[in-house]
C-alpha cells in the first residue's frame, strides 16, 4: 500500500509538470488585451468608448477572473456613461455589473443588473443590445438550473437576434441552448444545436465560440458513453483556449478532462487536472467552478483511498455551496461524503450524511433514492446485528430477526403510502390541468364564434354596399346615357346651321366666318365626344353587336392610313407603311377594327412634332397577328403608362397643334380589342416616342363569322 501511494506520488508530480509546461507559455497578456488597452487610449470620451471599456472588462473577466482591475475598468466605464447622458452606454453599464456579479456567483445582483439593462434598451427599441441581455439573463438562470426560464430567454435571443441578423448572438443562444438541452440529458438537440453553434462560430472565425462548442459537444459525448471522442473535443477546446489566455475556459477543459480520466479509471491523473483547475478557479474567484474543483477532488481522493484529504475538500465544497447557496452542489457534496464514510466503513455517519444528501433532491420519492437508502439502513442493522449477537450470543437471534422485521414492515408501509401520495398528486394535478385546458378551449371556442358572427355580418354589410353601388353605376350609366342623347340633337343641328351659313359666305364679315368656323368645330368635337361616351357606356353594357367576319388586316391598315393621310401632310408627318406580299387575315368586325386603328394612327399624328415620322408594322406568327405603330412623340412617363387605358384620363403629352382629345380613346380602344378576343400594350420611355402593339387571333379555316 505504501509504495502504491508513492508511485501515485511520483505520478501526480511529473503529470503536474506536463500541465504547468502546456499551460504556462500563455501567461502573458493576450494579444486581444494588448489590442484593447491600445484602442482605450486612441478612443477619445464617447459612446464608443464605454463599448471598448465594455469589452476590455469582459476580456479581464476572462483570462484574470475577479480583480481590482475588473472593478476599476467598469467604475470607469459606468462613470463615463452618466457623464455623458447617453442611455444605451448607461444599458452596458448595468448588464457589466450583471456579468461581474454573475462571476462572483451573487445570480441575484447579476439578473438585477441584466434586467436594468433590457428594460433601457427595449426603450430604445435597440435590438442587438436587447438580444445580447437576453443572453445573458439566461446564463444567469442557467447556473442556478433553472433551465425552463434559461431556454426562455435564450430562444426569445435567438428569435431577436435572427430578424437583424446578428450572428454573434444568433452564436450565443445556439450554443447555451444546446447547453440546456445537455443539462438536461436531451443530447440528441444539445447535439444538433451544438453542432451548428460551431459551424456559426468557425465561419466567423472567432475562437472563442469555436472553444466553447468544442468543449460542449464534448460533454454531450461523454453522457453517451463516447469517451475517447469527449477527450478530443476536450483537448482541441483546451488549446484554443490556452492560445486565448482564456484562464475560465481552460479550467473547465482541464476539469472535463479529469473526468474522461476518472471514467477510465485513471483517478491519479484525473486528480492532476483537478488540482489545476482548482488553482485557477480560486484565481478567477468563481465560487460555483470552485465548488466543482472541491467535489472532483474529493471524490477521485476517495477513490485513491485517501480518505483525509477527501474529507477535507468535500467539506471545502460544502462550505461553498453553502454560502453561494447551490442546493445542487450541497446534495453533491453530501453525496460525496457519505460515499467516502461508507468506504471507510462509518456506515452509520454515511447514512446519517446520505439522509442530508436526500433533504436536498428535487423529489424525495425518487425510486433510486428510496432505493439507496434501504441499502444503507440494511447495512448498518446488518452489521449492528452481528455485533450484538457476538455480544448477546444466540438468546438474542429472535429479538433481532423480530426488528428487523419490524423495521422491513415499516419501510415498505412507508414506501407504499409515499407511493400513494405521488399517484394522488399526480392524478390531482393531471385533473387540474384537463380542467383549466377544458375552461381555455372553451373559452377560445366561444371567441371564435363571436369572430364568425362579426365576420357574416361584415359580410352582409359588404354585400348591401356592393348592390347599392351596383345600383349607383346602372343609374349613372342610365343618367349618362340620357344626358349625351339629349345634348346631341342640338349639337347636331348647331352643326348643320353653320354649315348653311358657310353657303352664304359672301354676306359674311372675315370676323363673323371666323366665328362661324371655330363653331362649327367646337360643336363637331362635342359630337365626337358625346358619340364617344356612348360608345363607352354600351361597352360598360355589354350592348356592343360585333359582326365577325374574315378581315385582311393590310388592306385594313391601308384603308385607314388614307383616312389619316391628310391631317398627317398638314403637319409634314410622314407615315411609312408597305403592304407586303404577305396576306393576313383575322376574325374581325370591320367597322370596329377600323376605329381602333383610325384612334391608334391619329393619337401618333396629334401627339408627334411637325415633320416626324410615324411607323406601322404588320407582323404574323403561328397562332396571331400583330401591328405595331411607332411614333417620334415625347412618349409615356411610368405614371402616365400606369393609367393610359382608362376612363377620361389627361396625361402629361399634350397634342402638338392644339388638336383635341377627350380622354376616351384609348379606353374605348382597349374594350374593342378585347371583345374581339385580343390584347394591346405600349412600350415608350420618355422623350422617345411611343409603340403601340396590338395582337389578333390568327384566321384559320376551322372558324366561322360570327354575327
Amino acid at each position: 500500500m505504501r509504495w502504491h501511494r508513492i508511485l501515485v506520488s511520483l505520478k501526480i508530480v511529473w503529470f503536474t509538470l506536463m500541465l504547468m509546461a502546456y499551460v504556462m507559455p500563455c501567461t502573458g497578456q493576450s494579444h486581444e488585451l494588448d489590442s484593447l488597452e491600445q484602442k482605450l487610449k486612441d478612443t477619445k470620451d464617447s459612446p464608443a468608448k464605454v463599448q471598448v471599456l465594455y469589452a476590455l472588462t469582459n476580456q479581464y473577466l476572462l483570462q484574470q477572473g475577479y480583480s481590482l482591475k475588473v472593478i476599476e475598468l467598469a467604475d470607469q466605464a459606468c462613470q463615463l456613461a452618466h457623464h455623458l447622458n447617453d442611455q444605451l452606454s448607461i444599458a452596458y453599464c448595468w448588464d457589466l455589473r450583471g456579468v461581474i456579479a454573475r462571476n462572483t456567483s451573487n445570480y441575484a445582483e447579476a439578473l438585477e443588473g441584466h434586467k436594468k439593462a433590457l428594460e433601457i434598451s427595449t426603450m430604445l427599441n435597440h435590438k442587438a443590445s436587447m438580444a445580447q441581455f437576453l443572453n445573458n439573463m439566461g446564463v444567469v438562470y442557467r447556473r442556478v438550473d433553472d433551465y425552463q426560464q434559461a431556454l426562455t430567454f435564450h430562444l426569445k435571443a435567438l428569435k431577436l437576434s435572427e430578424s437583424i441578423d446578428d450572428k454573434p448572438n444568433i452564436s450565443v443562444a445556439v450554443n447555451s441552448i444546446g447547453n440546456i438541452y445537455l443539462s438536461i440529458k436531451e443530447w440528441g438537440k444539445a447535439l444538433n444545436y451544438l453542432t451548428k453553434g460551431l459551424e456559426l462560430e468557425t465561419a466567423r472565425s472567432n475562437k472563442l465560440g469555436v472553444a466553447i462548442n468544442l468543449n460542449n459537444i464534448g460533454g454531450v459525448h461523454e453522457n453517451l458513453g463516447n469517451f475517447d471522442k469527449a477527450l478530443t473535443y476536450y483537448q482541441q477546446s483546451l488549446t484554443l483556449n490556452t492560445e486565448m489566455n482564456n484562464s475560465k475556459g481552460i479550467a473547465i477543459c482541464l476539469n472535463d478532462i479529469g473526468n474522461i480520466y476518472e471514467k477510465n479509471n485513471r483517478p491519479d491523473e484525473a486528480l492532476v487536472y483537478y488540482l489545476q483547475a482548482l488553482e485557477i478557479n480560486s484565481k478567477l474567484g468563481d465560487q460555483v467552478y470552485i465548488t466543482d474543483s472541491y467535489i472532483n477532488i474529493g471524490k477521485v481522493s476517495s477513490r485513491l483511498k485517501n480518505y483525509t484529504q477527501s474529507l477535507q475538500y468535500l467539506q471545502k465544497g460544502l462550505h461553498t455551496a453553502q454560502e453561494v447557496g447551490s442546493k445542487k452542489h450541497i446534495q453533491l457534496c453530501f453525496e460525496a461524503i457519505s460515499d467516502t464514510y461508507s468506504q471507510m466503513g462509518m456506515h452509520e455517519q454515511a447514512l446519517q450524511v446520505y439522509k442530508k444528501a436526500i433533504i436536498y433532491k428535487d423529489s424525495l420519492l425518487n425510486e433510486s433514492n428510496a432505493k439507496n437508502i434501504a441499502g444503507l439502513q440494511a447495512f448498518f442493522d446488518n452489521k449492528k446485528k452481528e455485533a450484538r449477537i457476538g455480544v448477546l450470543e444466540h438468546e438474542k437471534e429472535d429479538k433481532e430477526q423480530k426488528i428487523q422485521y419490524q423495521r422491513i414492515v415499516t419501510g415498505v408501509l412507508v414506501f407504499g403510502l409515499l407511493l400513494i401520495l405521488v399517484v394522488f398528486a399526480f392524478l390531482y394535478r393531471n385533473y387540474h390541468i384537463r380542467k383549466r385546458t377544458n375552461q381555455i378551449l372553451a373559452y377560445q371556442n366561444a371567441a371564435i364564434n363571436l369572430q364568425k358572427d362579426e365576420i357574416l355580418r361584415q359580410k352582409e354589410n359588404i354585400d348591401l354596399k356592393n348592390q347599392e353601388l351596383v345600383l349607383l353605376n346602372e343609374e349613372k350609366t342610365h343618367l349618362i346615357g340620357i344626358v349625351a342623347h339629349d345634348l346631341r340633337s342640338p349639337l347636331s343641328r348647331m352643326y348643320g346651321l353653320t354649315n348653311l351659313l358657310k353657303l352664304d359666305e359672301k354676306n359674311l364679315t372675315g370676323e363673323q366666318k371666323q366665328y362661324i368656323q371655330l363653331i362649327s368645330e367646337e360643336s363637331a368635337r362635342l359630337n365626337d365626344m358625346i358619340a364617344k361616351i356612348l360608345d363607352m357606356n354600351a361597352i360598360e353594357q355589354q350592348r356592343i353587336n360585333l359582326k365577325l367576319e374574315k378581315t385582311a388586316v393590310h388592306q385594313l391598315i391601308q384603308e385607314t392610313v388614307n383616312h389619316i393621310q391628310p391631317a398627317a401632310a398638314k403637319k409634314q408627318i410622314r407615315i411609312h407603311f408597305s403592304p407586303s406580299t404577305l396576306k393576313s387575315f383575322a376574325l374581325l368586325d370591320w367597322g370596329y377594327a377600323i376605329q381602333i386603328l383610325d384612334n391608334l394612327l391619329s393619337n401618333a399624328v396629334k401627339f408627334s412634332p411637325s415633320g416626324k415620322q410615324v411607323y406601322i408594322d404588320l407582323q404574323e406568327s403561328t397562332e396571331t397577328i400583330e401591328i405595331t405603330i411607332v411614333d417620334e412623340g415625347p412618349g409615356f412617363s411610368t405614371e402616365d403608362q400606369a393609367k393610359l387605358f382608362g376612363k377620361f384620363q389627361k396625361l402629361s403629352a399634350r397634342p402638338t397643334a392644339g388638336e383635341p382629345s377627350t380622354g376616351l380613346g384609348l379606353s374605348i380602344v382597349k374594350k374593342y380589342v378585347e371583345a374581339m378576343h385580343g390584347q394591346i400594350r405600349c412600350e415608350s420611355t420618355q422623350g422617345k416616342g411611343a409603340k403601340f402593339i396590338v395582337s389578333f387571333k390568327k384566321y384559320t379555316h376551322a372558324e366561322t363569322a360570327v354575327a
